[in-house]
């Protein structure tokens, strides 16, 4: 978008000097915990640390990701997003992506990326994306954040196949009078 805020610098040392480094091998347990269960291509939150209110963190797509041809790579772009769960704990409230503003895709097609996530005032987070060279992946001004209620997901999932099945029902062919073409 034309207003957007543009991207502030990163650090030139990485990880970012004074910054706190967060666990993230707990992170995708944590967060199936409470109901939000990512398959491996979407687990790409490789490292993160903390320096005052921002988390930055490494995500990368695995190796034999495929499909890296166009933009953002959309397991990539998701993982981008996770290290504001990084405080996540097992029983806690899921907030989810709702509202996008600013939102600026760059021309870089990557595997591995560098993000920054910092408040953008009330539940909103402002989210930078950079690859290794420092070119801009995706940028977003800000992210409104929604809570939902644990049991919302669970319900979502659904019981196996209890509304969606194929059942195979005979018709009785009733036999048809003459019709008449025009």
């Amino acid at each position: 978008t034309e207003d957007a805020e543009p991207v502030a610098a990163f650090p030139l040392q990485w990880p970012p000097a004074n910054a706190e480094s967060i666990p993230v091998e707990g992170l995708y347990p944590r967060l199936a915990d409470i109901g939000l269960d990512y398959g491996p291509l979407f687990q790409g939150v490789r490292a993160a640390w903390r320096v005052g209110d921002d988390v930055y963190t490494e995500i990368a797509l695995p190796d034999d990701a495929v499909g890296v041809g166009s933009g953002c790579h959309p397991a990539l772009f998701d993982a981008a997003l996770h290290g504001g769960m990084l405080s996540k704990a097992a029983g806690s409230g899921v907030d989810l992506p709702f509202s996008w503003s600013g939102v600026r895709l760059g021309e870089s097609r990557t595997t591995r990326a560098r993000v920054r996530i910092s408040p953008a005032g009330g539940t909103a987070l402002r989210i930078d994306v950079i690859d290794e060279t420092g070119a801009t992946v995706v940028a977003i001004d800000s992210l409104g954040l929604r809570p939902v209620d644990a049991s919302q997901l669970e319900r979502s999932q659904g019981v196996g196949d209890a509304l969606f099945r194929v059942d195979w029902v005979e018709v009785a062919a009733e036999p048809v009078g003459s019709v008449r073409v025009a």
